[in-house]
């Protein structure tokens, strides 16, 4: 009897094998795209393991390095080199790469107009090269391409990685190198998500930090880059390595702990009505998030305003200076002039409303006049408006006018502020707060970004 019901498991065991269901492969990751650096005008650093230079135009493989401790590579726009002329007497002439007209003198003095595209050495005509990058490998000249040139890694294991080196920066990934005119072009990375992120995580947020902190920062910006990518696929380049999106310091910048945030939310991000939500986040907002129309402009139902215990930190409520910003009426009249302003006497500053939540300066009212005597007054409509206007940390909290007790004249003001930053999304010090608190990190994103859902595969269901 032992037998046969061990006969039986097997053969339903056996069927249960054969029926099941492939298993579903994970979704592929976006490509993004990193500009690294806007029309440089030259590339000089080392590739770490096996790469190979590729002409995009034609597709042809012009260098192939690999070698861990580093190939020297260097590119710089050619727009063909000097022309070299060979004169009646036999000396040679040499004129800029860009001269036009040129012509060569025959030894009976005869003058032969020559072609555009052609130069001569030794008496023999031959074509200029094409305008491009010109290339050097470990100190040999390799050919002037049209490119794009494209650096592309021949190995895609994550451990000890081939890397290509830049300003001091080690990064994972294609470097892409585009022509933007005869004399730059740009240096764009080009790498899957996931590892794009191990540079970003660490970037953006301490990596001793709670875990579940660093995983609701992996989302954030997982999501952020995502809807970057969404919103022109074919764009040359996605987000900048700055705060101008988000800080990207590449494989250098690694660590074990961000690296583990990374992976275990691979593919999770937040989507609102089935799009990736516009996930911003700030480092710390001062006890309040707002809502997104009362600090920019528009309405954004995600980005709901919420009192937030969670975010104090002592640093940007008490201890930094940079909490505190005063100026002069002289330095006030400079400073609205930086910002475009024209003022040339200020009188008031007016505070006509708060932001709902936070009860921040919403709207703030200044009055003077310009430069040529007249009535001058601006608006400035939003709590960021006047955070950046006035070079605040944060929104501004509260502000004070002294001026003269006999003249009332308007001698200083100062503005002071808690948190740092715009006050929308996620705070990472509040996610920190959180996170010491017993909070996932999906109990963390459900609190700053109201409604949005997580969901994983980057929402390639949709």
């Amino acid at each position: 009897m032992k037998k046969k019901i061990g006969t039986l498991i097997l053969i339903v065991l056996m069927l249960g094998y054969l029926t099941a269901p492939a298993p579903i492969l994970a979704a592929a990751q976006p490509i993004i795209k990193v500009a690294l650096k806007i029309d440089a005008s030259s590339y000089s650093d080392k590739i770490y393991g096996p790469y190979q230079v590729v002409d995009n135009k034609t597709g042809a493989v012009v260098a192939t390095v690999n070698n861990s401790d580093g190939v020297q590579v260097d590119v710089s726009p050619d727009n063909g080199g000097d022309i070299y002329v060979l004169n009646g007497e036999g000396a040679v002439t040499t004129l800029p790469a860009d001269s036009t007209g040129l012509y060569g003198v025959g030894a009976g003095g005869t003058v032969q107009a020559l072609p555009k595209d052609y130069f001569m050495v030794d008496a023999q005509a031959k074509p200029r090269a094409a305008k491009g990058l010109a290339l050097t490998v470990d100190g040999t000249p390799a050919g002037t391409f049209v490119g794009p040139l494209e650096f592309q890694r021949q190995s895609t294991q994550l451990n000890n990685p081939p890397l290509i080196g830049f300003n001091g920066k080690r990064y994972r990934g294609n470097f892409r190198l585009i022509p933007r005119s005869e004399t730059a072009f740009n240096i764009i990375n080009v790498l899957p998500m996931e590892e794009y992120l191990y540079g970003v995580v660490p970037s953006e947020m301490p990596t001793s930090w709670h875990m579940e902190a660093l995983k609701a920062q992996a989302v954030a910006a997982r999501t952020y880059a995502l809807r970057q990518i969404k919103a022109n696929p074919l764009a040359e380049y996605n987000v900048l390595p700055t705060d101008a999106s988000q800080v990207y310091g590449g494989y250098d910048k690694e660590r074990g702990s961000s690296s583990s945030a990374v992976d275990q939310t691979r593919g999770e991000v937040l989507v609102y009505n089935g799009q990736p939500i516009d996930a911003v986040f700030h480092s710390s907002n001062g006890g309040a998030t707002e809502n997104s129309e009362e600090v920019w402009s528009s309405t954004v139902a995600y980005l709901r305003g919420k009192v937030d215990p969670f975010d104090y930190n002592d640093w940007h409520y008490r201890s930094d200076p940079k909490n505190t910003v005063t100026y002069d009426k002289a330095g006030l009249i400079t400073q609205l002039n930086l910002k475009g302003y024209n003022f040339g006497d200020v009188t008031d500053l007016i505070v006509d409303k708060l932001t709902t939540v936070g009860q921040r300066i919403q709207i703030l009212r200044i009055t003077g006049k310009d430069k040529n005597g007249n009535p001058l007054e601006v608006i400035l409509k939003n709590a960021d408006r006047v955070r950046t206007t006035f070079g605040l940390k944060a929104r501004a909290k509260s502000m004070t006018l002294v001026k003269d007790p006999v003249t009332q004249e308007l001698q200083s003001v100062t503005f002071t502020s808690e948190g740092w930053g715009h006050g929308l999304g996620m705070s990472q010090y509040g996610a920190k707060g959180r996170a010491e608190n017993g909070q996932t990190y999906k109990q963390i994103l459900q609190f700053y970004y109201t409604g949005a859902q997580l969901v994983g595969d980057y929402n390639q269901s949709q």
